[in-house]
């Protein structure tokens, strides 16, 4: 459901991470299959990362959560900076005499 809604463009940014050797085999057969029959992009298969153990997948998830926060800090900061400007009263030209 995560894939589907990624694949779609409804998430956004959100890993997922199938832990096992035995998700090797779904992927295959998804790329054998489903990608050659045209019912799905092979670039959707990028979405997904297979790690073998535990420790893989936390790092894996940390990494993507270190980027999150680092776009959402400048995200952040932009939005001040334009909060900023918008109140900021408007420059007045002195009257030349």
């Amino acid at each position: 459901m995560v894939w589907q809604l990624l694949q779609v463009g409804f998430l956004t940014e959100r890993p997922v991470v199938l832990v096992g050797d035995m998700w090797r085999g779904l992927l295959d057969w998804m790329r054998r299959e489903m990608v050659s029959r045209r019912l799905m992009d092979a670039n959707d298969l990028e979405l997904v990362s297979l790690v073998t153990s535990i420790d893989q997948a936390v790092a894996r998830i940390e990494r993507h959560k270190e980027g999150f926060d680092a776009a959402r800090e400048q995200i952040i900061l932009e939005r001040r900076r334009a909060s900023r400007a918008e109140s900021a009263p408007p420059s007045v030209e002195p009257v030349a005499r």
